[in-house]
């Protein structure tokens, strides 16, 4: 069944001016700003539209390192299930390639077989929900990060910018399906796209830099050292980044934060698929919040919030008592 939902936001097409792709493949739903895509100024979206996930299917990648003798190469033999971020597999879920790292050199990651969960040799992918939601989260915000064709991303330096494009003048393979690529591919992109027109092609987990240990992967040892309530952290993947839930904290959305009972922090933490697709749902306690936030408009603000079952049950039952109490205007 095809929704008119936005998978990542649960808003229709039009909500605050965003327009919903289709995935011509899967039925997949999302709005071109919560998936990362360049926004359609006139008229609707073309049909002929496929997602990530369902567009890689049968290409080849090159996942050697550049400069590496031996070419290596693995095939997307079928639409991506699991995600290297939460311990969720199945479903049609947006989803985004996992490279090793930004810049023209980042190639995407191999995730080795893995016996408990029956799942072979693989490219690493990711759901979109669990990227966004902890990459813009208050906890671990930056620490996942999407990335453009290229390799470069939004905010990145132009310092940074000239470091990668002198690299990209000598030879390396193609990111994309096999072969080799000597253009200036990078210099070339950056100068013809602006972040608001360029889509979101993949994601990187910051990692060590040197060998040495940073300020992010030092949150996200943090981060993946807190066992999610819902799963256990059973059968997790190596690369799982679980959240704390944002009941009571200082910068929740106002909206949601007078809703609940116990001022008090909540120390229940949960991967974002979990909060999403996991046991335990409810019809209308949702445990993950997401929008990316829009330039005008009655809603203009980001929302990333996500809950246990308790504070999600909070947010949703004291709606209707937080909107009794506003005073009049």
């Amino acid at each position: 069944m095809v929704s008119n939902k936005c998978e990542l936001c649960s808003k229709k097409n039009g909500f605050q001016g965003f327009k919903c792709r289709t995935c011509k493949r899967c039925g997949l739903c999302v709005h071109e700003t919560c998936y990362g895509l360049p926004k359609t100024i006139d008229g609707e979206p073309s049909s002929d539209w496929m997602c990530h996930a369902c567009k890689a299917v049968g290409r080849t990648f090159v996942i050697s390192k550049p400069g590496d003798k031996n070419v290596r190469t693995m095939k997307q033999e079928e639409r991506p299930s699991d995600c290297a971020l939460c311990p969720i597999v199945g479903g049609v879920h947006a989803m985004h390639p996992l490279y090793d790292k930004h810049g023209p050199f980042g190639r995407p990651v191999l995730l080795r077989a893995d016996r408990r969960r029956n799942l072979p040799d693989r490219l690493a992918w990711v759901h979109s929900a669990c990227a966004y939601g902890i990459g813009s989260s208050r906890l671990a915000g930056g620490c996942v990060f999407g990335c453009f064709d290229d390799g470069g991303y939004v905010g990145e330096s132009s310092d940074e910018e000239e470091s990668d494009d002198d690299d990209d003048d000598e030879d390396h393979a193609e990111k994309g399906e096999g072969g080799n690529d000597s253009s200036p591919r990078s210099k070339r992109a950056r100068k013809d796209r602006g972040s608001a027109e360029s889509t979101v092609h993949h994601f990187v987990i910051c990692g060590k830099e040197n060998g040495e240990d940073t300020d992010w992967t030092n949150v996200i040892r943090e981060c993946r050292a807190l066992k999610c309530y819902l799963c256990g952290n059973s059968c997790c993947p190596p690369t799982h980044i679980p959240l704390q839930c944002c009941a009571n904290d200082k910068d929740e959305f106002h909206e949601h934060k007078p809703r609940h009972k116990d001022p008090g922090p909540c120390f229940e933490a949960l991967h974002v698929g979990c909060a999403r697709w996991g046991p335990h749902q409810a019809p209308h306690h949702r445990r993950h919040y997401f929008f990316p936030g829009a330039s005008e408009g009655a809603f203009t603000d980001p929302v990333n919030e996500i809950y246990c079952d308790l504070h999600a049950r909070e947010v949703y039952e004291n709606k209707q008592q937080q909107q009794q109490q506003q005073p009049e205007r």
